[in-house]
């Protein structure tokens, strides 16, 4: 599957198992479904490129609930609504509004962009690079990781370990 140049996977259409001739006719099929593939997975896989607004675009509001989310990725959104004063559906509301993603999305990526700054710098303990980022559990990064990216947090590490050119979805902190 290949779009745009770049590899994103690969389909074997292979008739050694039934010992058939190949069928040129199925070859061209399964040529446009691994094109309309490739076409859905860039599509998806862009989608999910995310980058945050310039800091002195944000209101006081959206601010603070930045600065405090860099401080602590852990913080809760109602610990956050408590602490500025204002209910967690205003809170909520405001940010997405504000940013366009809801808090808790927001939340998970900068968790993923603080696992990937870990992995990077050469630790590929996975576990102790996604507590490291702020994650409660493995469990957790693992189904943010496969959310976020489509593919289990093992499989980006094997391929990245091979050598697999891997486009990064998050932007440079």
């Amino acid at each position: 599957l290949v779009m745009a140049r770049e590899l994103i996977g690969v389909m074997y259409n292979d008739a050694a198992i039934s010992g058939a001739a190949v069928d040129e006719g199925q070859q061209a099929r399964a040529a446009i479904l691994c094109s309309v593939l490739a076409s859905l997975l860039l599509s998806r896989r862009e989608s999910l490129v995310w980058r945050p607004l310039p800091p002195d675009a944000h209101s006081p509001l959206v601010r603070r609930i930045l600065q405090a989310l860099q401080e602590d990725p852990l913080v809760s959104g109602e610990r956050l609504a408590e602490d500025i004063g204002i209910s967690p559906g205003h809170l909520a509301r405001s940010f997405k509004r504000e940013m366009g993603t809801s808090l808790v999305d927001y939340r998970n990526r900068l968790r993923m962009e603080r696992f990937f700054a870990t992995i990077e710098r050469g630790r590929t303990n996975l576990l102790n690079a996604a507590l490291e980022a702020g994650f409660g559990s493995y469990a957790q990064f693992h189904r943010v990781h496969r959310k976020l990216l489509g593919s289990t947090p093992k499989d980006y590490l094997m391929e990245r370990k091979r050598g697999v050119p891997l486009t990064p979805m998050f932007p440079p902190a």
